[in-house]
């Protein structure tokens, strides 16, 4: 960006795959400037916002509501740290500040049911969905000109990694339709194990079953301003095959859950709640599928 004569650019660099809850980000602010470039401060911002979209309506009452709840404002200046050449300008150079954010323990989880770059531009889509975000900013205040701005993301997780526990659940009983109940081995389901449990399954009317789905996934309620939406973001699947058509069916499954850092414990915050459910899905040949879901309750 034009200044006193020169350009100046500036970005990020080291910065973590992500963070979390109760610790900090680390990393450095990259400066560069061609020439002699005329600016009175360097700012850098950590953003927590929660954001949620919901487009409602149908032809042209169609519209998009989007509501904002700001949870953590981080800032820090680098103004005693640049070396002027007069009063408010920048020697022509590469310049490079270490920073560090502390994140509080009681913040919120990043959580994101669309995926979306972490470089941040103005172009940069949203779509409908939940985000609860941490964005850096990095802004030099350039007199008179457009501002050099980087945005970068930078996921935060909780350390809390129990989902929850899953008591046995069923569809029910019914004569004319096939009936499933599922049964987990395991009091909590954690992140790094492997899920693991029986299922049993009545076809009172000896329909053709190929196969039983098992998905674990976590699930979004939110709101914006009035409305609200639900969003189910991807997890873990198993498919069984079930045979030939049989009164009754039974057998055990094994799902693995990754150990990633995303993968945490229920949670929530001004706009949004979010836990995790394991769904059966009976595939009905000619006939209605039958689908369960159990939610998991806290730990």
């Amino acid at each position: 960006m034009l200044g006193a004569g020169g350009v100046a650019r500036v970005w990020f660099e080291g910065l973590p795959d992500y963070a979390s809850l109760g610790g900090s980000i680390q990393a450095s602010l990259g400066l560069e400037a061609d020439g002699v470039v005329r600016a009175t401060d360097l700012l850098l911002y950590l953003h927590g916002t929660e954001t949620s979209q919901i487009t409602v309506g149908a032809g042209k009452s169609r519209h998009v509501v989007v509501q904002k709840v700001p949870f953590l404002e981080l800032v820090s200046s680098f103004h005693e740290s640049l070396q002027f050449k007069d009063t408010d300008h920048i020697d022509p150079g590469t310049y490079r500040f270490p920073f560090r954010f502390d994140i509080p323990a009681t913040a919120e989880p990043s959580l994101v049911t669309t995926e979306r770059p972490r470089t941040r531009t103005r172009l940069t889509s949203q779509e409908d969905g939940m985000y609860v975000e941490y964005e850096l900013e990095a802004r030099m205040t350039v007199p008179w000109w457009i501002d050099p701005i980087d945005r970068e993301v930078v996921p935060v997780y909780s350390p809390r990694r129990v989902l929850g526990a899953l008591p046995p659940f069923s569809s029910g009983s019914d004569p004319e339709r096939p009936t499933i109940q599922i049964r987990v081995d395991q009091p909590m389901i954690l992140p790094g194990t492997v899920l693991t449990g029986n299922y049993s399954i009545d076809n009172p009317r000896l329909k053709e079953l190929p196969e039983l789905a098992l998905t674990l996934f976590r699930h979004a309620q939110y709101t914006a301003n009035d409305y609200s939406a639900t969003r189910e973001v991807p997890g873990f699947q198993l498919t069984v095959p079930l045979g030939p058509r049989s009164p009754h069916y039974e057998g055990t499954f094994q799902i693995a859950i990754p150990n990633s850092a995303d993968t945490t414990g229920p949670f929530s915050g001004t706009l949004y709640r979010t836990y995790w459910v394991l769904r059966a899905l009976i595939d009905v040949s000619l006939g209605f599928n039958v689908k369960v879901d159990a939610v998991f309750t806290p730990a």
